[in-house]
């Protein structure tokens, strides 16, 4: 027997800090937390707005465009879910959230005009 204790309350304030800075559970591309602002049409708005997607989401509405505001990570869940809804939304910041929307739009597009083999990839593991 082993005299160390396990504080669950100390594990489980960590975990939720933690868990704060993810959308989802998978690991960020890096340390920093974004100010994510998504727009949307008045449609898929209503249906985003009934349901929980993270602790930080708010939404605006301007001229009838809907935004979805979260403050998070980037990781692959929120890759992910952004593609999940098409063309029914366009990421307006941050910049960096853009550029890996459209580096992974630019490799499905190569990929669907391959012959070659599928090989597994992931854009967010660091190398």
């Amino acid at each position: 027997m082993t005299p160390l204790t396990y504080d669950y309350k100390i594990a489980k304030a960590f975990f939720d800090q933690e868990l704060q800075k993810r959308f989802g559970v998978t690991k960020n591309i890096n340390n920093e937390v974004y100010d994510i602002k998504i727009e949307m049409s008045p449609v898929l708005a209503g249906f985003i707005k009934n349901h929980f997607w993270h602790p930080s989401q708010k939404f605006s509405k301007k001229n009838n465009n809907y935004s979805m505001h979260i403050k998070c990570g980037i990781n692959r869940e929120l890759m992910g879910w952004l593609f999940q809804w098409m063309y029914n939304i366009k990421i307006i910041q941050p910049p960096i959230l853009i550029d890996y929307y459209q580096k992974t739009l630019e490799e499905m597009q190569k990929n669907s005009l391959s012959k070659k083999r599928l090989m597994y990839r992931n854009i967010f593991e660091t190398k």
